[in-house]
C-alpha cells in the first residue's frame, strides 16, 4: 500500500515537473494553466467545478492539460501520505470562452413549445385552495380590504411545486417568511408616505434579500419575482399604521395555510412514493464560489429593479411594480436563450392577457366584484399554475388579468389607464431585464441549457 502510494506520488511529481520545465533556455517555463487556482501549501483536495463526465468540448483547454491533471494527482497522493495536513479546497476554475450572441438567439418554436404536463393539475389545485380559502374567509367576514395581504401570503404555495415533501416544507417556510416580510414592508412604505421612489428602493432591498435567501435555500421558481410583486403592489395601495397588524396577521395566516396544503399529500402513501427532486445540502458547507455568484446575482436583481422602477417613475407612468417584475424575469433564466424566450413570451403573453383583462374590466357591470371577484381570482390562479410550467407565454394570458384584478381588489382604478400602464411597463421591464442578461458574463459564458420552468408573476 505504501509502495503504491509512493510510486504514484513519484510519477505524479515527475509528470508535473516535466509539464512545467523546459530544457530550451530560450523558451520560458510553462506556467500552470490559468484555469487552475493554486491554494496554499496546506491544501490537499482538488474540487473541479464541472462534472467529471463533461465532454471535452465543454471544458477549457487548460483544464485538461497534463499540468492540471498532474497537479490533481499529486495533491490527492499527498493527502493519502499526510492525512494530518489540514484540508482546504483547490478550486479548478473552468473558464469557458464567451459564446457568441448569435448562438443564443431563441428559435421560434421555443416560444410556442409546451413542456410535459407533469401533474400540473395537482399544483393548480394547491394554488387554488391556498388563494381561495383565505379570500372566502375575508368575504364572509366582510374584510375584502385585506384581500391583497391574503393573496400575496398565499403565493407561498407556488414554491417547491415539484419537490419532495421534506424539501417543499423547507422551501415554503423560507418563501413564507419572505412573502410576509414583503407585504409588511410594502404596507409600511405606503403608511409612511414614502412616495414612488421609496417604493422602488424598498422593492430593490426586498429583491436583494429574497435573492440571497432563494440561493441559499435553492427554491423554485428561481429569483425574487414574487417578493418584488408583493412589496411593490402593497406599497402602491393607500395604507395607515393601523394596517400593519392586519398585513402581518392575514399574510402570515394565508402563508401558513399554503404550507399545510403543500405537505398534506404526505398523508398519502402513493404520493410519498412518487419520485421527487432530492433535498440538497444548505448552510456553511456550500462552496465559496456559490457565495460569490449569489452576491453577483443579488446585485444584478437589485440594479434591475431600481433601473426599471426608476425609468417608469421618471416617465410618470403609474404602477412601477409591473416594470420591476418584468425586469426580474429574464435575469432568473440560466442563459441568454432562456432569458430572451421569457422576455418575448412575457411581452406577447401580456398583450394577449390584456385582451382578456379588458373583457373583464371594461364591460358594463363587470363580474369582478365581491364573490365574483374571488371566483375570477381563483380560476385565473388555477389556470396560470396549470400552464406556467409548460409554456410561460400562454400562462401570461391568465397571469395578466389575474394581476390586474388583484390591483382592483382594494382600491377602484380606472381600467383604461390600468391596461395601458401594464402594457407599457411590461415592455420597459422586459427590455431592461434582457439587456442586463445579455451584458452579464455569467449568462454569456454559459452554454444553452434545456428549458426550465420559468417564474410566474
Amino acid at each position: 500500500m505504501g509502495a503504491t502510494s509512493r510510486s504514484g506520488r513519484t510519477a505524479s511529481q515527475s509528470a508535473w515537473n516535466r509539464s512545467t520545465r523546459s530544457d530550451d533556455p530560450a523558451r520560458p517555463a510553462v506556467a500552470p494553466s490559468p484555469s487552475v487556482l493554486l491554494a496554499p501549501r496546506a491544501a490537499s483536495v482538488a474540487i473541479p467545478l464541472l462534472p467529471r463526465h463533461s465532454p471535452a468540448s465543454e471544458r477549457s483547454p487548460g483544464a485538461g492539460s497534463p499540468a492540471s491533471r498532474s497537479l490533481v494527482n499529486y495533491l490527492r497522493d499527498r493527502r493519502r501520505l499526510h492525512p494530518s495536513i489540514p484540508t482546504r479546497p483547490v478550486l479548478l476554475v473552468e473558464t469557458r470562452p464567451p459564446v457568441p450572441l448569435s448562438h443564443h438567439v431563441p428559435r421560434p418554436q421555443d416560444l410556442v413549445a409546451f413542456a410535459p404536463h407533469n401533474e400540473s393539475h395537482w399544483i393548480a389545485l394547491r394554488a387554488a385552495l391556498s388563494v381561495g380559502i383565505p379570500l372566502a374567509v375575508l368575504g364572509l367576514t366582510d374584510h375584502m380590504e385585506w384581500s391583497l395581504f391574503a393573496a400575496f401570503g398565499a403565493f407561498t404555495a407556488l414554491f417547491g411545486r415539484t419537490d419532495g415533501y421534506r424539501r417543499r416544507l423547507h422551501t415554503q417556510l423560507a418563501a413564507a417568511a419572505i412573502q410576509v416580510g414583503g407585504v409588511v414592508v410594502g404596507t409600511a412604505v405606503s403608511a409612511a408616505g414614502s412616495g414612488p421612489w421609496g417604493l422602488v428602493l424598498a422593492s430593490a432591498l426586498v429583491a436583494a434579500i429574497a435573492s440571497l435567501v432563494g440561493d441559499g435555500v435553492g427554491w423554485h421558481p428561481v429569483g425574487p419575482l414574487f417578493a418584488v410583486f408583493a412589496v411593490a403592489t402593497t406599497a402602491g395601495v393607500p395604507a395607515t399604521s393601523t394596517d400593519l397588524v392586519p398585513a402581518l396577521g392575514v399574510s402570515a395566516g394565508a402563508a401558513a395555510l399554503s404550507v399545510v396544503i403543500g405537505v398534506a399529500g404526505a398523508l398519502s402513501p402513493r404520493r410519498r412514493r412518487l419520485p421527487r427532486r432530492p433535498l440538497t445540502a444548505v448552510g456553511p458547507g456550500l462552496p465559496v464560489v456559490r457565495v460569490r455568484g449569489s452576491t453577483i446575482r443579488t446585485g444584478r436583481y437589485a440594479f434591475a429593479v431600481v433601473l426599471a422602477g426608476g425609468v417608469a417613475t421618471a416617465a410618470g407612468i403609474g404602477h412601477p411594480s409591473w416594470a420591476m417584475v418584468a425586469a426580474v424575469v429574464p435575469l432568473a433564466a440560466a442563459d441568454i436563450p432562456q432569458g430572451s424566450v421569457r422576455a418575448v413570451q412575457r411581452v406577447v403573453g401580456t398583450g394577449l392577457g390584456l385582451v382578456v383583462a379588458a373583457a373583464l374590466l371594461l364591460i358594463p357591470d363587470p363580474p369582478v366584484s365581491g364573490w365574483g371577484l374571488i371566483a375570477v381570482v381563483v380560476v385565473l390562479q388555477s389556470l396560470a399554475e396549470l400552464f406556467v410550467g409548460r409554456n410561460y407565454g400562454f400562462a401570461m394570458v391568465f397571469i395578466t388579468p389575474l394581476a390586474l384584478t388583484m390591483s382592483t381588489m382594494v382600491t377602484p382604478l380606472d381600467p383604461g389607464s390600468l391596461l395601458r400602464d401594464r402594457g407599457v411597463e411590461t415592455v420597459i421591464g422586459a427590455v431592461i431585464g434582457l439587456a442586463l442578461t445579455i451584458l452579464s458574463r455569467e449568462h454569456r459564458g454559459t452554454a444553452a441549457r434545456p428549458s426550465a420552468q420559468p417564474s410566474a408573476g
